[in-house]
């Protein structure tokens, strides 16, 4: 893509970004918006970092306009789509260190949905979780 065509946004976020930060145009917004390896998002038309916000899950997300219509997105997938190989067409990303907020790409990798629910300690949690819910239903009852 000829970064040209987007002149002074394009300069800023060279002055910008980080030493190792590299940046990819998002798939279906590439003449409106790039996602780096570090999770940051750029808008080409604000010139200017856009907000993220915490899903109420952990997640980050970002809305992405185009057409006068808005789309939210995980970060985490916009940095998985842009940066890493997904020959094996897994369905779901997974962050290698547990911390939803952390989007660097080296932090990420592209899973079965298997393998993401046994993968580190989500499967703890998710016990943890069903024995205080059935606790509190006992408590209900009550």
């Amino acid at each position: 893509m000829n970064l040209e065509v987007f002149g002074d946004s394009m300069v800023m976020l060279g002055e910008l970004k980080g030493e190792g930060e590299d940046f990819m145009p998002i798939k279906g917004f590439e003449d409106r918006y790039w996602v780096s390896n570090w999770g940051r998002v750029w808008s080409i038309k604000s010139v200017k970092f856009i907000g993220q916000w915490d899903n109420g899950c952990g997640y980050l997300c970002v809305s992405l306009y185009k057409d006068c219509a808005r789309k939210n997105c995980k970060v985490h997938r916009l940095v998985a789509e842009a940066f890493i190989p997904n020959g094996g067409n897994k369905p779901e990303v997974n962050h290698l260190d547990e911390d939803k907020s952390n989007n660097r790409s080296d932090n990420l990798a592209w899973v079965t949905h298997e393998e993401n629910m046994n993968y580190g300690t989500q499967r703890a949690r998710a016990i943890k979780t069903r024995i205080k819910n059935r606790r509190l239903l006992e408590l209900n009852k009550n």
